[in-house]
């Protein structure tokens, strides 16, 4: 899991505009998950993205990644000190064609959504209103992973 992330971060926030951000990451969850690793790097991509576009540009701001292991699911948050959320668009977040940008298109979360139900787990946004950052909470079924870990291993 730590890999994908990073690889999302690498892929999303690169060159000077990294140096304007400040990047913490918590990485414990399990190295290895036996899910659907390019689907799973298309969602960390998206939420990396919407972050980082989150911040304003030239100004500096933080995008926190952590990662960790529950009883039975692995839980990985993307939290940002942008722009923030409305309320009123929270519910809406994940429909398809919604967007709170001028240049967005509605299809990133939508995408990201239906990817991680198709793998059996979940996605919610929260954030504290506009100006206040915003969390993107992925949930992932570890039971799942792991029956296609013990499958892949019987061959």
């Amino acid at each position: 899991m730590p890999g994908l992330l990073e690889r999302a971060l690498t892929l999303t926030v690169g060159g000077p505009e990294r140096a304007r951000l400040q990047i913490e990451t918590d990485y414990r969850a399990p190295t290895l998950v036996y899910l659907d690793s390019h689907a799973l790097l298309q969602v960390f991509v998206n939420l990396l993205a919407n972050a980082h576009r989150a911040i304003a540009p030239g100004a500096a701001g933080t995008i926190f990644i952590s990662a960790w292991q529950e009883a039975t699911e692995i839980v990985v948050q993307v939290s940002d000190t942008g722009s923030g959320i409305r309320r009123e668009d929270l519910a809406q977040l994940f429909a398809q064609r919604f967007t709170t940008r001028p240049d967005g298109h509605g299809f990133g979360l939508h995408i990201s959504a239906l990817a991680l139900k198709r793998m059996g787990g979940s996605i919610t946004a929260s954030s504290d209103g506009l100006g206040r950052g915003a969390t993107f909470t992925v949930r992932l079924p570890l039971d799942r992973s792991l029956r296609a870990f013990e499958v892949a291993a019987r061959g």
